[in-house]
């Protein structure tokens, strides 16, 4: 068995993207259509109609297991499994939705509540319940706390490299917002006219549109591989003990 690092993990992602880039950005696309035109559509209607608690309404019936679904279809490419554009779209089958609500709406008010306390504790914990959406869909017998335990009980150990895997994958995106702060910092000391800042905020919008699609591809991709081995690796910890 091939001991959990960062390197193996990042080669184990670009390996099992080969092929299937097509797959991982429609996977992408679709969620974040979703969820952007919900949002937009929504923020309209609520400038002319105020409606209370929509949003979070929305977040949690809608995005969360959409969020889920998306998850899972990336689980499923470096499975090698059959993924089709429905595949974000899987958490709303009349045998899954009601697990993934429950579990999933959990999940996040347990890191609501850790966060309260200070942004560590609530990073910490969205950390630690990092494997949740995989364990929902490898136990379908099993939902709420039970998953959540059993992805706190996984990432024991795990969660500085589960961190540092998160910034060797997506810093190409924390280095991209460092030119949108020079450019709101040089319109606001004057420097910059507004049609000089607008034309350079939608070609930084422009970039960030394919990096964004590569770096979450890429992102959901190292999760599940992050998953797969660490699966491994408890398994054969289990198995020793026993």
């Amino acid at each position: 068995m091939e001991k959990l690092s960062l390197q193996s993990v990042l080669e184990r992602t670009n390996a099992s993207l080969k092929g299937n880039w097509k797959y991982a950005i429609i996977a992408i696309t679709l969620y974040y259509a979703i969820t952007i035109i919900t949002t937009v559509v929504y923020t309209i209607i609520s400038l002319k109609v105020p409606i209370p608690f929509v949003n979070i309404l929305l977040y949690l019936f809608l995005f969360l297991p959409l969020e889920w679904g998306l998850s899972i279809s990336f689980l499923n490419i470096i499975r090698g499994e059959n993924i089709g554009n429905g595949s974000v779209f899987q958490a709303f089958n009349k045998d899954n939705y009601s697990r993934v609500f429950e579990t999933k709406a959990l999940q996040y008010i347990f890191i609501f509540l850790w966060g309260l306390l200070f942004y560590i504790p609530g990073i910490i914990k969205s950390i630690s319940y990092a494997m949740t959406d995989f364990i929902l869909k490898d136990n379908p017998d099993i939902k709420n706390d039970a998953v959540i335990e059993k992805s706190m009980k996984m990432m024991n150990g795990h969660k500085a490299k589960f961190f540092l895997l998160y910034l060797s994958v997506l810093w190409p995106m924390f280095l991209f917002m460092i030119p949108f702060f020079f450019i709101m910092f040089f319109y606001s000391s004057g420097t910059f006219t507004s049609v000089t800042t607008i034309i350079a905020i939608i070609l930084l919008a422009v970039i960030s549109i394919p990096l964004g699609l590569w770096c979450s591809s890429r992102w959901y991709a190292a999760s599940a591989h992050f998953y797969e081995m660490l699966k491994e690796e408890t398994q054969q910890q289990e198995s020793i003990v026993e």
